[in-house]
């Protein structure tokens, strides 16, 4: 037990390889997010079957246990590493935290849990939105790789010109019109 609580106040350094790997399995988790979500909301159709409803209550730990992370690694000012606790705390309270913490609290579990209609229901769908907030920080990590921004901004460009193909596509072929469905 001595060992875990020396653990919880031990100061990580911002270039910690297991701190690099948590920060990049963020970023996948972050891009799936910004996959289903827009998906979850943009289309009724679209049911978030069972094993998405675990990995997003998962993901929610995931996020809040980056937060916990966050109080306790250091950060780079103007070239110099910043270990010091107070200092640390100060920084990710005035620059990450609330965007942290929105992107973390499930609001729309919270939402769902105190209506019953099915349109509210459907409202509740919205309020998973500031989980897209942090897509912010997949920016952030990505800026302090240079090569990797640059491949970046390239896919960024390339999914947004898809994105705004199967737009059109959903506008042209119009398949959430139930009037001219023959499913019924």
């Amino acid at each position: 037990f001595k060992t875990f609580i020396q653990w919880l106040l031990t100061i990580i350094h911002p270039y910690d390889r297991s701190r690099r790997m948590f920060d990049m399995t963020t970023v996948i988790w972050v891009l799936l997010l910004v996959f289903f979500i827009p998906l979850e909301i943009g289309f009724d159709w679209y049911e978030t079957v069972t094993w998405q409803k675990v990995l997003f209550t998962a993901l929610d730990i995931w996020f809040a246990l980056d937060i916990m992370l966050n109080f306790r690694t250091g950060y780079i000012n103007h070239g110099t590493v910043v270990m010091g606790p107070k200092k640390i705390a100060s920084n990710y309270l005035s620059k990450w935290f609330l965007v942290d913490l929105l992107g973390t609290l499930p609001f729309e579990l919270m939402i769902s849990a105190q209506v019953s209609s099915r349109k509210s229901l459907k409202l509740a769908k919205y309020f998973k939105i500031p989980k897209l907030l942090r897509i912010s920080r997949v920016m952030k990590y990505v800026r302090n790789h240079q090569y990797v921004y640059d491949f970046s901004k390239v896919l960024i460009l390339i999914f947004t010109l898809m994105h705004i193909g199967a737009c059109a596509w959903v506008m042209l072929l119009d398949p959430c019109n139930e009037e001219k469905s023959n499913y019924a």
